[in-house]
């Protein structure tokens, strides 16, 4: 399908296609719906050419019997025509909403259309509301304005002229208002959806900002960037408020010329005085469907742009191409010559890394900051694409699993924590519970992971257990009690890869003693663990370490040797005075866990 010059994306264009019959059947009823419009018409020409010449009351009785019936028919199918958009707009939904949140959860976070595309739910209510709306029921009656021109010239040449004088001139203000508006409305649109995106995202930071003295300044700034797309914006709805008006002029115009026009032919007996409100009655009909045309154009404008935005995010962003499905990773981790390059900056983030860990290692990641740590971390778990080099899980390249299924048998930490509104056991279980109806086997593997995590009995003091409601953003817990939720969830149904990203950076001593645990414990159960730390206390039970600094590998081997190695270039972290010592003993002594009063 190509629209305006453009290829649509199969998917999109099959959506739009299953809503065909839909939109076929609406145009069905509005040809009967516009047919029986011409019911006041037809009873005007009747009570003035049969009923007042005869003085016919039975006459009168039955036709406006007829009428009365033909404007119930009118109401009920115009009512299932819009119902039948109503429904075109629900099979839409059904049918693209997912695939739109799938298509902008699949961008890699440096792709720029990540940020360009995060009002993709909204373009995608803008452009269905715009196909369910009056909008289109406005262009389907469209076609009928010739209908009516050729009634009314039927009547009278000089009628007929008229009629299509009035189609034009409301045709022509409509081109002059799309002329006029178009290219404004959809800046604006843009502008304003950039807007909406830093809103939502200071939102987020309201209380840094706050605590930051940064209020005035932030408002300021965001009242700048609205006012760019408020200024189009204005300008479009002045302009198109002018071809309004003007829309209404000739509609008001037109519609006494006609009984003008019709009278004075009446007087020179060309036609009946019926035919003079017939002619009137036409002409205003002829023009309704463009003034509402003209009226919808806004939201027509919207719909026709978010339509291609929604192309673009379908174009750009990279659905997963068929894979075989292999099977579960035993924990083996090969990274070759993997590069990532920054598209802003023009630089690498990694360059040429290569490393491997097997089954039951620790592999132990630190550096300065910016040395690509997180990255590599990103990129282990199938957060960030890469072109060149090879991430291989058992021998296979990660572009070669299907990535839920693998994401399935990888634990992750994230260096921003990302806990999810809902309750604890929601958050442990990655919302698994939502996608099946018998919850037992996972409610089973959430008091796992907790207990692997060795946080069931702190979750248990909490309000109220696993069910302790999180609000958006994981509000509701300390810093460091996020983390530990965050590990239970990364040992949910115990993985057999683990990628901690500076999983201790909020914990105090004994939550790191009970991270070391887990980590000594998923080394016993056969697990590989890639763990990324600037604190040395988490650091006292790898087996290898990986030293980066500025994207690239400077050193790759054993604790000790990397001590000996970088113990003067200050790279590796320093290490408390019996900081080994404690967390050894934390790992063999299993403390109870304890809710502090410095972790509410």
């Amino acid at each position: 399908m190509v629209i305006a010059g453009k290829k649509i994306h199969e998917t999109l264009a099959g959506a739009v296609n299953a809503c065909r019959r839909h939109l076929v059947f609406a145009a069905v009823f509005s040809f009967f719906v516009n047919l029986l419009y011409l019911t006041p018409t037809i009873y005007m020409l009747q009570v003035y050419n049969r009923v007042m010449p005869t003085n016919g009351l039975m006459t009168l009785l039955y036709i406006s019997l007829m009428a009365a019936f033909a404007y119930l028919t009118l109401t009920a199918l115009d009512n299932l025509r819009g119902r039948l958009l109503v429904r075109s707009g629900m099979r839409l939904d059904g049918l693209l909403a997912t695939q739109v949140m799938r298509h902008v959860l699949a961008l890699p976070r440096q792709t720029s259309g990540t940020v360009r595309f995060q009002n993709a739910m909204r373009d995608f209510d803008q452009f269905k509301a715009a196909l369910s709306g009056t909008g289109v029921s406005a262009l389907l009656d469209v076609p009928w304005i010739l209908i009516y021109v050729l009634l009314c010239g039927l009547l009278s040449p000089w009628l007929g002229l008229l009629c299509l004088a009035a189609a034009a001139a409301m045709a022509l203000i409509t081109w002059l208002q799309e002329r006029a508006t178009m290219d404004r409305l959809t800046h604006a649109g843009r502008q304003m959806a950039k807007a909406h995106v830093t809103q939502d995202q200071l939102l987020q930071r309201s209380d840094s900002i706050r605590a930051l003295g940064m209020v005035g300044a932030v408002v300021t700034a965001q009242t700048a960037r609205r006012r760019e797309g408020l200024d189009e914006g204005l300008k479009a709805s002045l302009a198109g408020n002018r071809y309004r008006t003007a829309a209404k002029f000739i509609r008001l115009l037109m519609q006494s010329a006609g009984l003008g026009v019709g009278t004075l032919l009446a007087i020179d007996h060309q036609i009946s005085p019926g035919a003079v409100f017939a002619a009137s009655l036409l002409i205003s009909r002829s023009m309704t469907p463009i003034d509402q045309v003209i009226t919808s154009w806004k939201s027509l404008v919207n719909g026709y742009n978010s339509f291609f935005e929604l192309n673009d995010l379908f174009t750009v962003s990279h659905t997963e191409r068929p894979v075989t499905a292999l099977p579960a990773p035993q924990g083996l981790v090969q990274v070759e010559s993997l590069s990532i390059l920054n598209q802003v900056q023009r630089q690498y983030v990694l360059n040429q890394v290569s490393f491997a860990v097997k089954p039951g290692e620790i592999l132990g990641v630190i550096g300065p900051s910016g040395a690509g740590k997180t990255t590599l971390a990103r990129v282990l778990v199938g957060a960030e694409s890469y072109d060149v080099g090879y991430v291989r899980f058992d021998g296979a390249d990660r572009r070669e699993w299907d990535s839920q299924r693998l994401a399935a048998h990888i634990g992750y930490v994230p260096q921003d924590i990302c806990l999810f509104e809902g309750s604890i056991r929601d958050n442990i279980c990655r919302f698994e519970n939502l996608m099946v109806e018998n919850t037992e086997e996972i409610d089973a593997a959430v008091v796992q992971a907790a207990r692997d995590a060795d946080i069931h009995e702190l979750i248990l003091r909490l309000p109220n257990g696993y069910n302790t409601l999180l609000g958006p953003g994981g509000a509701g817990l300390s810093a460091g009690q996020s983390q530990l939720i965050a590990l239970a969830r990364a040992l949910y149904r115990r993985p057999k890869i683990l990628v901690l990203d500076e999983p201790n950076s909020n914990m105090d001593g004994q939550g790191e003693t009970l991270l070391v645990r887990a980590l000594m414990l998923f080394r016993e159960l056969g697990g590989s663990i890639i763990v990324i730390a600037h604190r040395a206390g988490v650091l006292a039970c790898v087996d290898n370490v990986l030293i980066l600094q500025g994207g690239r590998v400077q050193f790759f081997g054993t604790r000790e040797e990397a001590a000996q190695a970088q113990a003067r270039a200050g790279i590796l972290p320093e290490t408390p005075k019996g900081a080994n010592e404690q967390n050894a003993a934390g790992a063999g002594a299993r403390p109870r866990p304890r809710l502090k009063a410095s972790d509410q």
